[in-house]
């Protein structure tokens, strides 16, 4: 960690303006529950590029460790407005709905990523989701079976293909 730090430090010294290097930074920083440090690092990523996709994505990442699902949520839904050909940022809508249980304004989000690329996994593991905590096993365990196949490691996956047979 002290490492990772000292390098974004040298880098941003040499050049303070790598919007790159500090999206790593304060994703990194986020990582290591360094919230606040993250949001710092987020802040002067608007000020260099106010539009900046990765610092809106950042932010609402860094809004739902707060707390505040909410606000994280309209972050996301002006962001997917503003660049509606992006899929991370509708997983990561779709994600956020999920956590606060709006499970019917879900499928809209993910249908835009699948019909775009039908085997896009982590899509496809929220959709499974969705049939799972709306009660559709069968559903749920057509979309598990085609997440496990495609990536047979993923535990997450199994874990919840395995509830969606009890």
């Amino acid at each position: 960690q002290d490492e990772a730090l000292a390098a974004f430090s040298q880098a941003l010294k040499l050049d303070e303006n790598l919007t790159d290097t500090r999206v790593l930074l304060a994703a990194f920083l986020l990582r290591q529950g360094k919230i606040e440090d993250a949001r710092l690092q987020t802040q002067e990523l608007f000020r260099m590029a106010k539009d900046d996709t990765q610092a809106r994505l950042l932010m609402s990442q860094i809004l739902q460790k707060e707390g505040k699902l909410d606000e994280s949520i309209q972050e996301l839904k002006d962001l997917a407005e503003a660049k509606p050909g992006l899929p991370e940022v509708r997983i990561q809508l779709a994600q956020a709905l999920l956590q606060k249980g709006e499970f019917d304004k879900i499928p809209a989000e993910l249908e835009s990523v699948l019909k775009d690329d039908p085997d896009q996994i982590f899509a496809n593991f929220l959709m499974g989701q969705v049939y799972l905590a709306k009660k559709d096993y069968k559903k749920a365990i057509e979309t598990f079976l085609k997440v496990t196949s495609k990536m047979p490691e993923w535990k997450d996956a199994h874990a919840s293909l395995a509830m969606a047979y009890i």
